[in-house]
């Protein structure tokens, strides 16, 4: 079962038929580094990927001739360009492609008395990862730790903050006890909060009258939640050094 942008394919009248790629991982290789004075050659730490791809295949019945060119109308406005992608393999997160559809002709096909379509979505992928879906719960921050569970790569999101006392210390904690810590030094208003982009590294002040205005004071390590910081059940944490806040987290999966 596939959705695309949480349609599921088979409500459109599409019969799929053959699935491929969407079980397997992006293609990658590693590049090989010369060694100076010698013949030898070393595994690069780079990594060279070729975007994942997963292809769909199916049927698209039909009743009548005339009927073709809304079928494949309705198709391309549904399922056509970028798109989210997710699938019954792991309904629990989602992919965002690139979608082409080529169109085929099947004549003579078994039980039918016309030409039926035979419809191929070729759905490559644009990111470098996959993400959670639905987005988890947002998490309340406090002086006290708030355990964090990360996805397969580290996860992204907004971080809130407000009714605290200038700096602000945001603390992140492995579960192996290292601790990075952030500083951001801005008072607010009454009404205000900071908002922290953890996909870019912004930090914001949300303006009570509207709007916002970019926060310069920003010293440490912003937090960022990786799965290499958990142990087994273990999470790593959050904390404020005071006031309170919310994590809006997105989590991140390997393709």
């Amino acid at each position: 079962m596939i959705w695309i942008d949480e349609q599921e394919v088979r409500g459109q009248g599409f019969r799929p038929a053959r699935l491929s790629g969407f079980l397997t991982g992006a293609r990658a290789e590693r590049i090989l580094v010369g060694v100076p004075g010698t013949t030898r050659l070393l595994v690069g730490g780079h990594l060279a990927a070729s975007p994942r791809v997963g292809v769909m295949q199916g049927r698209v019945p039909l009743s009548a001739f005339d009927e073709r060119p809304t079928a494949i109308a309705t198709f391309e406005r549904a399922f056509a360009g970028e798109r989210w992608v997710r699938t019954l393999d792991r309904p629990g997160v989602r992919t965002r492609c690139w979608i082409a559809l080529a169109w085929e002709e099947i004549p003579q096909a078994r039980g039918l008395t016309i030409p039926t379509l035979l419809l191929t979505l070729t759905c490559t992928a644009l990111d470098g990862s996959s993400e959670s879906w639905p987005a988890p719960a947002p998490i309340a921050l406090s002086t006290t730790p708030a355990a964090v569970t990360p996805g397969s790569m580290p996860s992204t999101g907004w971080l809130l903050a407000w009714g605290y006392t200038s700096p602000l210390v945001i603390t992140t904690r492995s579960a192996r006890g290292v601790a990075s810590t952030c500083s951001i030094t801005q008072a607010l208003d009454s009404g205000e909060h900071i908002a922290v982009d953890l996909l870019t590294g912004d930090v914001w002040r949300a303006l009570a009258a509207g709007g916002r205005a970019r926060v310069s004071a920003v010293t440490g390590t912003l937090p960022v939640i990786d799965a290499a910081d958990a142990v087994g059940a273990l999470s790593p944490t959050l904390a404020l050094s005071s006031g309170t806040g919310l994590l809006l987290p997105l989590h991140h999966y390997r393709l």
